[in-house]
């Protein structure tokens, strides 16, 4: 599956991300968003099912992003490269360097 890149404010998914901030999307949409290296091995080692990776290489603070990157891709996630000024507009917490979209809990818990 090819890296497809976000470089404008307007792109829906980037929208998407943005109404996430709030409850009451989360819940409607049943989904999270999960920021950082160290939460998104955790998910991926517990096999959450993840949506989409985002993620900005001028972020990177080693070599560890790059290989969950590749992992994640070649478990055919979508795997969408983002400006890095568009990363900070999602307000999130941090804005950390790797943002995943996952299914909600709930959800996940009623599939096993």
């Amino acid at each position: 599956m090819p890296v497809e890149i976000i470089t404008s404010l307007q792109n829906p998914r980037l929208k998407r991300l943005v109404r996430l901030r709030d409850r009451r999307s989360r819940d409607e949409e049943r989904a999270f968003l999960v920021e950082g290296y160290r939460e998104i091995r955790r998910a991926l080692e517990k096999k959450v099912r993840i949506d989409e990776l985002y993620f900005c290489p001028d972020w990177f603070l080693g070599s560890n992003e790059p290989t969950l990157i590749a992992e994640a891709e070649a478990a055919g996630k979508g795997v969408v490269l983002v400006d890095g000024k568009l990363i900070e507009n999602l307000h999130v917490s941090g804005a950390r360097r790797l943002v995943q979209l996952a299914q909600q809990i709930a959800e996940m818990g009623a599939e096993r």
